[in-house]
């Protein structure tokens, strides 16, 4: 298989990963995103090597550049848009985070104001009368 084609393999690899990613995000599986992005980094070398080998070919073969390039860039570019829409998606899922923290937080200082008003007051002290 040439450099290119292992390079656009890479590239779709990239993609079901990013996707996974998105849904582990939705799902709030915060594992699985870490696995995801872990997986990711794996493949940043091995995509960087494909790239200089994948120009390499191209220059050897006299295959008009733009034309190849282009492919490579409509994949490259679609990465971007997916990878910003998940980092949208983070965005959001730690907004509501944020939100339920303040909720609960509230929730516990009301509870605490009731259990004040209700708790019996302190004992007075009679020991001093011994």
């Amino acid at each position: 298989m040439s450099a290119q084609a292992n390079l656009l393999q890479l590239y779709k690899d990239w993609r079901a990963l990013t996707e996974d990613e998105r849904e582990a995000i939705e799902e709030g599986d915060w594992r699985r995103v870490r696995v995801c992005q872990g997986a990711k980094a794996q493949l940043q070398p091995e995509i960087v090597r494909l790239t200089e080998r994948t120009q390499s070919e191209w220059r050897q073969s006299g295959i008009d550049f733009a034309l190849l390039e282009k492919q490579v860039r409509s994949a490259v570019n679609e990465l971007i848009y997916l990878e910003s829409r998940n980092g949208e998606f983070i965005t959001e899922q730690r907004r509501l985070a944020q939100a339920e923290f303040e909720q609960l937080d509230q929730s516990v200082r009301n509870v605490a104001k009731i259990q004040k008003s209700y708790a019996p007051s302190a004992p007075m002290a009679w020991e001093s009368y011994s």
